[in-house]
C-alpha cells in the first residue's frame, strides 16, 4: 500500500477522492483522475447505488410484459415518471419500492414521461415486483450523489424479503419474517416499499411505524391495506456487524 495515497473513507464504495484518486473495488486509491494527467487509463471499477428512503416521486406502472433474453425469462415494466428521470439516462439505477432497478429505455408519449426496467426471475422471485399491475402506483428514488445530505437512512436497495401490512397507516404494523427480526432494534431504521422508517414496539415478528400525514401523501403508505405485501431491506450496518462478530461467537 502505497502511504501517500489517501485511503478511502469509511462507508464508502468505489468513487472518486476530492484530490483527484479513483478507488479500486478493494478500497485502494489506484491511480490520478484524467484531468490531471492526460496519460490516465481507468480501471474497471464497480459504483454501487446507494439510496436513502426518500421517496421522491410517486410513479404509475403503464406497461408489464413477460419478455425472454439470452440470460433467461423476465419481465419489462414501465413507470411512468419526471422527477426520477431528470439526469437519468441509459443504465441510471432507480429504486422501485425499494427494488434498485435498471433503466434500460425512456421516452415520451402524449400523456407523460416513461422508462423501461427489465426484471429478472430472481427479483420477481423475492420481492413485491413480480405482483405489481398496470395502474398500480410506485415509489421511485434516485440514487443519492455524493455530497447530498442522507435524510434517510443507507439503502442499498437490496430487497432482504418480503413483509405483510398488519395495520396500515397512520399506525402502521407490519409482520417481518423472524429470520429477519434480529436486525431490528427499538427506534432503529428499516426500509418499507423503499421508505426509510423508524421501528418502535416490537415483537417476535411485528414492528410499528408512526407514519405522519406527509409521508402517508407522498408514498405508497397512503393506500396499502392490511393484508399488502412489501418490500423490506434491514440496515445495512446490522447486516455487516453480525457478520463481521461471528467469528468470534463461542
Amino acid at each position: 500500500m502505497n502511504p501517500n495515497r489517501p485511503q478511502k473513507p469509511t462507508g464508502h464504495g468505489s468513487g472518486f477522492h476530492p484530490m483527484g484518486y479513483l478507488w479500486d473495488i478493494a478500497g485502494v486509491a489506484t491511480c490520478p483522475m484524467p484531468y490531471q494527467f492526460p496519460c490516465f487509463q481507468a480501471p474497471q471499477v464497480l459504483f454501487v447505488a446507494m439510496f436513502t428512503g426518500i421517496v421522491e416521486e410517486l410513479g404509475t406502472v403503464i406497461d408489464s410484459r413477460p419478455v425472454t433474453t439470452e440470460w433467461g425469462a423476465g419481465v419489462r415494466l414501465r413507470i411512468a415518471a419526471s422527477t426520477v428521470l431528470e439526469g437519468s439516462g441509459l443504465g441510471a439505477s432507480i429504486a422501485v419500492n425499494g427494488c434498485c432497478l435498471t433503466l434500460v429505455d425512456q421516452g415520451t408519449d402524449a400523456n407523460s414521461s416513461w422508462w423501461d426496467t427489465d426484471v429478472s426471475q430472481e427479483t420477481l422471485d423475492r420481492t413485491t415486483v413480480g405482483a405489481m399491475n398496470v395502474g398500480d402506483r410506485v415509489n421511485l428514488e434516485r440514487p443519492m450523489a455524493l455530497g447530498d445530505r442522507l435524510g434517510g437512512h443507507m439503502v442499498l436497495g437490496h430487497v432482504d424479503g418480503v413483509g405483510e401490512v398488519v395495520s396500515p397507516a397512520p399506525d402502521l404494523v407490519v409482520r417481518v419474517p423472524q429470520t429477519m427480526m434480529r436486525y431490528l432494534v427499538e427506534k432503529g431504521s428499516v426500509t418499507v416499499d423503499g421508505i426509510s422508517l423508524t421501528a418502535f414496539d416490537i415483537t417476535v415478528d411485528t414492528f410499528r411505524v408512526a407514519v405522519i400525514p406527509h409521508t402517508a401523501q407522498v408514498t405508497t403508505l397512503g393506500f396499502r391495506p392490511s393484508g399488502s405485501k412489501v418490500n423490506l431491506e434491514m440496515d445495512v450496518l446490522a447486516k455487516h456487524i453480525e457478520r463481521l462478530v461471528e467469528p468470534y461467537k463461542k
